[in-house]
């Protein structure tokens, strides 16, 4: 005859840590990356206009790929710094784009508007000389 099932015993302690798996394999090489430089040039154009802005466009070709500028007005304040748009032809839209949009192209120079406190109010800049630069690039080939 047999006797009854006895209670279950207490858990035992955890054991030790295996030993550490081999190093994988190595992956793939990357692809190359573009070679070669940019050359970019400096844009600079100065004066004075009622609007109290200023621009300063890139050489046939060239896109701008950044600018910025200054005043000689001691309470201008900058309202404004951005690239001038335009058309490049033969430029296809973004891939997948949906939605109603124009396709303006590479920037063709880069443009500052400057305001100046005057009576108590902010009005155009357009006594004091207006420095616009923009940084400009070889443009896309079409």
């Amino acid at each position: 005859m047999t006797g009854a099932t006895g209670a279950t015993g207490a858990t035992g302690s955890t054991g030790k840590t295996g030993a550490r798996g081999a190093v994988g394999p190595a992956g793939a090489t990357g692809a190359t990356g573009a070679a070669g430089t940019a050359q970019t040039e400096i844009i600079a154009a100065s004066g004075t206009s009622s609007s109290g802005t200023w621009t300063a466009t890139c050489p046939s070709g060239e896109v701008a790929i950044g600018g910025g500028g200054w005043s000689t007005g001691m309470q201008d304040v900058l309202a404004s710094s951005q690239p001038i748009s335009g058309t490049v032809t033969g430029l296809a839209g973004a891939t997948g784009a949906t939605g109603a949009g124009t396709n303006l192209g590479a920037a063709t120079g880069w443009s500052v508007t400057f305001r100046t406190y005057d009576a108590g109010s902010l009005a155009p800049a357009s006594s004091s000389v207006i420095y616009a630069y923009a940084i400009c690039a070889p443009g896309p080939k079409n």
